[in-house]
């Protein structure tokens, strides 16, 4: 991917584009799998919200954060290993 394009052939050209779309793709599908999770769990917290203890409200928050710092971590590995 780091080739100078002016030099490649068309058939060079069509694999350095396969190959962007399939990192791009795969980058799609790792952050669609990561925002589902999450939405999966916050579903279910907001579920158990109406039942809860201002103590349990505090943990809900705070495991909110705590996902939240995951996929910031998750998006930042998917990035570092595209560059790769």
């Amino acid at each position: 991917l780091g080739k100078d394009r002016s030099k490649c052939t068309p058939a060079e050209l069509d694999k350095i584009r396969r190959e962007r779309n399939r990192m791009h793709a795969k980058r799609t599908r790792d952050r669609k799998r990561i925002f589902m999770e999450e939405m999966e769990v916050m579903i279910k917290l907001g579920k158990d919200r109406s039942k809860c203890t201002p103590a349990e409200l505090d943990k809900i928050r705070r495991e909110r954060n705590r996902m939240h710092a995951k996929r910031t971590r998750d998006r930042k590995r998917i990035f570092m290993e595209e560059m790769e």
